[in-house]
């Protein structure tokens, strides 16, 4: 007899800020790293061809770019449950997808793609989150 863990939508979206807050934390310690490399590196008096140093700032910029949309990520997370049924987002959805049954979760735009458990996280902008709520409706 197997026995199968069945996540509540809480504990998804509880996994979900796990996930983005760790991912903050790998963000900001490789602009540290960076940083140090960047200022390590050879400036254009010492080393003529060495283009290393604007490398790195291209690469710190990038980083830092990234920080604002995952602090609005986190920040979409519902705070209160059950999560209001005024929209269809945070809710799951049980379809057949490559002769499979998938759970679906339906999130803002730009967190689908990931996967939790046997969760896989939707965006409900996308065409096969369009196509699903086409069908639950």
């Amino acid at each position: 007899m197997s026995y199968r863990f069945i996540m509540t939508v809480k504990q998804l979206i509880s996994v979900l800020k796990n996930n983005l807050l760790k991912e903050k934390e790998v963000v900001l310690k490789r602009i540290e790293e960076t940083k140090v490399l960047r200022n390590n590196a050879p400036s254009r008096m010492e080393a003529r061809y060495d283009s290393s140093r604007a490398e790195y700032e291209h690469l710190i910029a990038t980083l830092e770019k990234q920080l604002p949309q995952m602090e609005k990520f986190i920040s979409q997370l519902p705070q209160k449950f059950p999560v209001p049924a005024t929209s269809n987002l945070w809710t799951i959805v049980e379809s057949e997808l490559k002769g499979k049954q998938t759970k679906f979760l339906f999130v803002p735009q730009g967190l689908g793609g990931r996967r939790i458990g046997d969760v896989q996280l939707l965006s409900a902008n996308s065409p096969r989150g369009k196509e699903l709520l086409k069908k639950k409706e």
